[in-house]
């Protein structure tokens, strides 16, 4: 049950290649806790300087390289917005509310959360994803989030499973008043 998710999952949605499937039962309750949403903004990575450069090749974020300054805390607030949008349309299975945060996403990865989300459905399992996220860097109308993801469902019987948590990098581009996920991939070790 859980090597399939993880299979889904690896292939480019959420989880990395290294992340390899581990089922156990969760100590900390994740599973069904509604309050372990999105954890904004932690020391995690968080710019040292004003001048940082924003890098990123992960193959489904796409590559740029720019002068970055720690978002402000209207943008703060405006990305933290998003991924809990982001967030609890996984948790929802509800992939028309996963398009609205992420816009741009291609018709592989749509059709890659489908299946997951079906077979959520299907073996009534019930999800609990959670980011926790460093302070974004913004340049210009882009922005880079470094976060780390966890991945916990409760079963039929209420048992908490786990997916091995995962370090990724989230591209958002600002659209109007209010910030959109244009990719998201595992992110780079330095």
């Amino acid at each position: 049950m859980i090597c399939r998710i993880a299979s889904v999952l690896m292939s480019g949605i959420l989880l990395t290649a290294a992340a390899v499937a581990q089922e156990a039962s969760s100590t900390a309750s994740q599973c069904g806790s509604s309050s372990s949403s999105v954890a904004l903004f932690t020391d995690m990575q968080a710019p040292a300087r004003s001048d940082q450069h924003i890098v990123t090749s992960a193959a489904s974020v796409p590559m740029l390289t720019m002068t970055a300054r720690s978002a402000s805390s209207n943008d703060i607030n405006l990305i933290g917005n998003t991924l809990q949008g982001y967030r609890s349309a996984f948790n929802g299975s509800n992939l028309v509310a996963v398009k609205q945060a992420w816009p741009s996403v291609d018709s592989k990865r749509q059709a890659k959360f489908k299946e997951v989300f079906e077979f959520f459905h299907k073996d009534s399992l019930t999800p609990n994803l959670a980011l926790r996220c460093a302070v974004p860097t913004v340049a210009g109308n882009q922005a880079n989030v470094n976060c780390f993801q966890t991945l916990a469902y409760s079963d039929k019987k209420g048992k908490c499973h786990q997916v091995q948590p995962a370090e990724i990098s989230i591209h958002m581009e600002r659209a109007s008043e209010s910030w959109v996920i244009e990719g998201m991939g595992a992110r780079e070790q330095k």
